[in-house]
């Protein structure tokens, strides 16, 4: 990143140099691209030169694979606290230092010994008001910082009285390194499983939410996929209610049809999935697979007419699943915020809806988002259309 930087700035000045001189209007052009090409990587550039300044600094995890290391760690909100927002310092505002009073922070992150952290999560638990836990599970190009952030804010802005989690894999946090964030989501997925194992069997919370964003339900269906939690059971135990939220996953439509729907269902009591037409961030994903389509950017309006249109689904393929709620986020018209992909934790109604889904268990036609039904095909899917 730091010589495409270097070289992008070297173009630029040499591209000026030479408008100035020949007064040629191509030139010009060419060197105002080069420009705003330069100042976009020296500000992504700064940024990831801040948040590994943060990891070092608050004794965090980086971007190598490693053993499964559990922990504790502690965030807080700022007073002033906006629902939907993670309020952080800011290159663009000249803000390089975390304030308490108006960023969320993370104070303290405790390694444990899995031993100690299991006592400490039964402990805490046992002492919360609801014994759910909230899993989190972030997608590309997020920081361990990042994740615990999202985390704290996501828990907040629902209220939820359970025990919050997150597990964060060991993604690079850098837009130009999604092929090495997608190997090292194939190579987590053993320490997800023990993870997971932590929470669910050794734990035995009532319920558990898993929510997983983008890359995150790569993770999450691959460890889920094969793996019968009920193996892992003792005489006479039973597993906790497992409700999953799917939201704007990276993950192969035509696979999820044919074979991560039936596989889920082994283990999930509920799952909810969370789609855009309008996100950008998955359109890119989708051309970086030769243009296979990405689940969480599906249109649900027409099925069939998908079925037909893809080459990467059997002719065969299974009709759309209706165990399976889905929920279409349509974005404004306007160049949506975070490139349209992250409206599961900044949307104030998706927040709500999320909210009543953890706390009230409410299904999608009990929940009061404003939204249009549509029924689809003879099997009577149900989609709603939250705008």
């Amino acid at each position: 990143l730091e010589y495409m930087t270097l070289g992008t700035w070297a173009v630029t000045v040499f591209l000026i140099y030479r408008s100035r001189r020949r007064k040629h209007r191509v030139t010009a052009v060419l060197a105002g691209v080069s420009l705003l090409a330069a100042l976009f990587l020296s500000g992504t550039f700064i940024k990831a030169l801040l948040d590994e300044t943060r990891q070092v600094a608050d004794d965090q995890y980086g971007t190598e694979l490693g053993p499964l290391s559990v922990g504790v760690c502690e965030v807080s909100i700022p007073p002033h606290h906006v629902s939907g927002q993670v309020e952080t310092t800011s290159i663009f505002e000249w803000e390089f230092v975390a304030n308490r009073l108006e960023d969320i922070v993370i104070e303290e992150t405790s390694p444990h010994d899995v031993a100690e952290f299991e006592q400490s999560l039964a402990k805490t638990l046992g002492q919360a008001s609801r014994k759910d836990i909230f899993l989190f599970v972030h997608g590309f190009n997020t920081s361990f910082a990042d994740a615990a952030d999202r985390t704290a804010q996501l828990v907040h802005d629902m209220r939820f009285q359970g025990v919050p989690a997150f597990f964060s894999w060991p993604s690079q946090a850098i837009l130009t390194e999604y092929k090495t964030d997608e190997r090292h989501v194939a190579q987590s997925v053993e320490p997800f499983r023990r993870y997971l194992r932590m929470l669910i069997v050794d734990t035995k919370p009532a319920t558990i939410h898993v929510l997983a964003h983008s890359m995150g339900n790569q993770l999450l269906t691959k460890a889920l996929a094969g793996w019968d939690l009920k193996e892992e059971l003792g005489p006479g135990e039973e597993l906790p209610e497992i409700r999953l939220i799917l939201a704007a996953p990276d993950v192969d439509a035509g696979h999820f049809c044919d074979e991560i729907a039936d596989e889920i269902h082994i283990h999930a009591d509920h799952v909810t999935l969370y789609t855009s037409p309008s996100d950008m961030a998955l359109l890119a994903s989708q051309m970086e697979h030769h243009g296979k389509p990405r689940l969480g950017m599906w249109h649900f309006d027409d099925y069939a007419a998908f079925v037909r249109a893809s080459p990467y689904l059997a002719e065969d393929a299974k009709e759309p699943f209706p165990e399976v709620e889905s929920i279409i986020y349509i974005a404004e018209h306007s160049i949506p915020k975070e490139l349209g992909h992250g409206y599961y934790a900044h949307h104030p109604d998706v927040i709500v809806d999320l909210s009543q889904l953890i706390n009230e268990y409410r299904s999608a036609a009990e929940r009061t988002m404003p939204s249009e039904e549509t029924v689809l095909g003879a099997e009577g899917m149900r989609v709603w259309q939250l705008r």
